[in-house]
């Protein structure tokens, strides 16, 4: 039971990437160099208030954000 719902779960999130891959690749053909999408990671969660990321008014506490998630903002502009 835990393999298929693996199975699925993966089968999920590709086909995730796919569509957001896809939608990126319209918009980009709008856009000019500077501006196009080329990498992006999806989080497992949403910014959270509790774990304190995001203010009451859900504004980004950019340093909070930077210091849970370093090692990914580091995949992408590494």
């Amino acid at each position: 039971m835990a393999d298929r719902k693996r199975r699925q779960s993966r089968r999920w999130r590709i086909a995730l990437r796919t569509d957001i891959d896809t939608e990126i690749n319209k918009a980009n053909q709008q856009l000019e160099d500077f501006e196009k999408i080329r990498k992006y990671h999806i989080l497992n969660r949403d910014f959270s208030e509790i774990a304190n990321e995001v203010t009451p008014t859900l504004k980004l506490r950019r340093e909070v954000i930077h210091k849970y998630f370093s090692v990914e903002i580091d995949q992408l502009y590494g």
